[in-house]
């Protein structure tokens, strides 16, 4: 395929310190595949492959458009879906936006680890990358943070106390007037006794 060839050209002649003519074929290699993409129809594949050519030359908005479409029309656990949004997060960080740089591979830390298969073969770095967000000013996420709960304030006296509570002392005024009806009582048999008796 002419692009590949026109991108391995692009790539020698930037070892050799020749940035304006690995540009040019880069071009070169970007108009293949778009001629092919309107050819054969916008295949993922040949997205992340044209993006990677637009990101070589600059073109960061063009790659973040063709590479948020690739994700939003492949399945999310697929191999594209993970080269999409790799690539994406290359693109945040060449632009400085270390925040968003950070995001997905945070995500992919925590859901598949640094150690997992998919990370030491396609993204063996991840991890340095990552690090390199956090120098640059992205924060790191709280894992495993408690939360405080709120403390329980003293009831106040002119608040009302729980059901419970109120029914407890909703009781005792009856009791209280229990106790005081019956001390009322001998006071109350002694001024019949009182008047019973003989004068």
């Amino acid at each position: 395929m002419l692009s590949t060839l026109s991108l391995e050209v692009a790539d020698k002649l930037l070892k050799d310190g020749k940035e304006e003519d690995a540009k040019a074929y880069r071009e070169m290699g970007a108009d293949q595949l778009r001629i092919l993409l309107s050819m054969r129809g916008e295949t993922p594949a040949m997205q992340i492959k044209y993006s990677d050519i637009t990101i070589a030359n600059g073109k960061y908005e063009e790659a973040m458009t063709t590479l948020y479409e690739v994700k939003a029309n492949v399945e999310k656990g697929s191999m594209l879906y993970f080269e999409a949004s790799k690539r994406i997060s290359e693109v945040y960080a060449r632009q400085g936006k270390w925040r968003e740089a950070a995001d997905y591979p945070e995500f992919l830390s925590i859901t598949a680890g640094f150690n997992s298969r998919l990370v030491k073969e396609k993204w063996p770095d991840m991890e340095a990358f990552l690090n390199k967000c956090y120098d640059n000013g992205a924060q790191r996420p709280k894992i495993g943070a408690k939360k405080e709960e709120p403390k329980k304030e003293e009831q106040k006296p002119d608040e009302k106390k729980p059901d419970a509570e109120q029914k407890t002392e909703e009781k005792k005024p009856d009791a209280e007037k229990k106790t005081d009806d019956a001390a009322k009582e001998p006071a109350a048999e002694e001024k019949k006794t009182d008047a019973a008796a003989p004068k």
